[in-house]
Order: structure tokens, then sequence, then C-alpha cells
């Protein structure tokens, strides 16, 4: 398959997918549609480097966390560090707590920042992953998916 078809076959394919991503990092339309165009940019630009070993899908899906982690967390400059942290030490990561049959419009009561540390949970990602991302430390990780989690408790209250 030529370039171009393929590429158009991955933007039919996947730009619903890409959107849902973003969307959920984001929780905002215009940031979002930005975001995704940015994706299929990169991924035009790059696709000599998709070696096939996952889906593009999977693939697609990467680089629109990537670009919608490093928006928010451009957005986000100072945050980081607002807590306290010598109140969480003792958080780990067999102490996440769970969160009951989830609804995506829970999302908007967060900030930006605990909204994305949540989804990067949610997607799978350590607190190590979210610290490299995000350019921070684990246990800073660990206290903004507190916070989010406490404050969705109260919303649910």
């Amino acid at each position: 398959m030529r370039k171009k078809e393929q590429f158009e076959h991955w933007l039919k394919e996947y730009y619903d997918m890409i959107y849902t991503t973003i969307i959920r990092i984001t929780g905002n339309e215009d940031d979002t549609q930005d975001l995704v165009q940015d994706v299929f940019l990169t991924a035009w630009e790059k696709m000599y480097t998709f070696r096939g070993e996952s889906s593009p899908g999977t693939w697609l899906r990467r680089i629109a966390m990537n670009k919608a982690y490093n928006f928010v967390q451009r957005n986000q400059v100072g945050r980081w560090n607002e807590f306290d942290e010598g109140n969480f030490k003792n958080l780990t990561d067999d102490n996440d707590e769970k969160l009951p049959d989830f609804k995506e419009k829970w999302l908007q009561s967060l900030s930006p920042l605990e909204r994305s540390v949540i989804i990067a949970r949610m997607d799978g990602l350590t607190y190590k992953e979210i610290a490299v991302l995000f350019s921070t430390t684990e246990n800073s990780a660990k206290v903004s998916y507190h916070k989010g989690v406490q404050k969705l408790k109260k919303v649910l209250a």
C-alpha cells in the first residue's frame, strides 16, 4: 500500500479513537481538535518509523497520549509541587484507590493535571511512567492522583 493510501486508511479507521483519547485528557474540544490534527501530522511525517510491531492504532494512540499529556503539562507549569508532599509519603501503587463505575463527565470536576494523571492511571501507566511523562517525581504523581480521587469521591457523595 502506498504511503498516501495507508495514511488515509489510518485517518478513517482511527480518527474517532484518537479524538476520544485526547478529549479525555484535555477536557476541551478546541484543544482536542488542534491536538488531533497535530497527531495525524506527526504520523504523516513519521510514518517511516512505524515498524508494524504493534497495530497502527496503538502507535497513533501513543502519539496522541504523549501530545495530550505534554499539552496539559505545558499549561500546568508550577502546579505539581503546590501540595505538601509530606502528608502523602506512604502512598504506593498498592494503595491505589479504585473508582466506582466511572463516568467521563466526572472528570470535568478535576483540574487538567488531576484529570490527566487519573486517565494515565486508567490507561495503565505506572506512577514512574507518569513522572517521566510530566517531568516530575513519582510522589507528586501519586499526590495528584490521590487529590483527584478525593475530589471525585466528593462529587459522588
